[in-house]
């Protein structure tokens, strides 16, 4: 037993974060559903309780290698797919303080606890984008043969932090509020425009050299993550502008408001769309591979499966809110109920291979 625990910690990756970021929005979407069953609540608050411990422990296996393994912090960093995982830290917590927001909208100790998370998750983001661009930039080296779509991982916390930022700054007043909004627009423009880039370099390398290897065909989902959670951020920013400024004596603050309102709908009905052709590309592209080549072993990678649905569908659930749409309800019900399943059987097979040890390897780390 004591080897077994030797090996989880040695060989433990910041990549089992993903875990928790899919735990949290499968949560946040089942207890905000448009078409509410009984239980569902209930349910929301069970993932909630369930994913804050779970990242706990994760966060102390996590802190436990790298105070064990000195320099393991820097070969994670050094090593060109280990290093994009550490964006899944800040995105997972996100998750958690969201769901404190809106899942105890009455409780303003949760509200507090849920801001000076947000702080801490813009900092961990920054962090991460900065530090690990660096070392893409620096330390490692790529052919364009190689891209893949987990070069988004560092760059995900920016756009999700801004959509936290709107729904924490819907909990608060004043100028506290302000302040959140006017940083999440800016942490929005560091996230959204540097997907874009990606994602074009991204498409050019899956025309030019086709799709990548089947055991990480599901990281063609990730596209899907920045554009859903973009749509949700950008909407929810814009009716946090409008509740902030709708009553202000100040004309332009009014006008502020408005637009940003309105202009929020359009850019997110943008990004709606273009998430959409990532999420039935990324569909034929896994189908297409696992009947070719018939290779469905599991990974970690597989819960990048969970977190883009679930952001996608929150931007569903966004417009459908601001358009009173009931083919965005529809949508957004329909996936919340694949995202299920889906986190079902990624947590099942999680459990299963975590018990044989075959989830835990660190291909920074050498055992000779």
């Amino acid at each position: 037993m004591q080897k077994g625990f030797k090996k989880i910690i040695k060989h433990f990756v910041p990549a089992w974060f993903a875990v928790t970021m899919g735990t949290g929005i499968t949560g946040i979407n089942i207890y905000s559903l448009p078409y509410q069953f009984k239980g569902a609540r209930t349910i929301g608050h069970i993932f909630l309780f369930f994913n804050i411990s779970l990242f706990i422990i994760l966060l102390f296996c996590l802190t436990l290698k790298f105070i064990l393994y000195p320099g393991s912090f820097h070969k994670s960093l050094s090593h060109s797919a280990q290093c994009m995982f550490f964006g899944t830290i800040p995105a997972g917590l996100a998750t958690i303080l969201n769901s404190l927001v809106m899942m105890f909208p009455h409780r303003a100790g949760f509200h507090f606890a849920a801001m000076v998370l947000w702080w801490i998750d813009v900092f961990l983001m920054l962090l991460c984008v900065f530090v690990v661009v660096t070392y893409m930039s620096v330390i490692h080296k790529y052919n364009f043969e190689n891209v893949l779509a987990t070069w988004l991982l560092p760059i995900i916390p920016a756009v999700v932090a801004a959509g936290s930022g709107a729904v924490v700054a819907g909990s608060q007043t004043g100028l506290t509020a302000k302040i959140i909004i006017i940083i999440s627009y800016m942490i929005w423009g560091i996230g959204i425009p540097l997907s874009f880039c990606i994602l074009a370099i991204y498409f050019s390398r899956i025309v030019l050299y086709g799709l990548p290897k089947p055991d990480i065909i599901i990281s063609t989902m990730l596209p899907l993550g920045p554009m859903g959670q973009g749509c949700f951020g950008i909407v929810s920013l814009g009716s946090a502008s409008y509740q902030l400024t709708s009553s202000s004596s100040t004309q332009s603050l009014r006008l502020f408001g408005e637009t940003a309102y309105g202009g929020g709908i359009v850019v997110g009905l943008i990004l709606w769309g273009f998430g959409f052709f990532w999420l039935v590309m990324s569909i034929i592209s896994m189908v297409y591979t696992f009947i070719v080549t018939k290779q469905t072993r599991f990974n970690l990678g597989w819960w990048g499966l969970i977190f883009p649905l679930g952001v996608f569908i929150s931007g569903t659930e966004s417009l459908a809110h601001a358009l009173d749409s009931n083919f965005f309800r529809i949508v957004g019900t329909a996936l919340t109920l694949v995202l299920f399943v889906l986190w079902v059987m990624n947590s099942l097979l999680t459990v299963i291979n975590s018990v044989n040890l075959s989830l835990f390897f660190d291909p920074s780390v050498n055992d000779a």
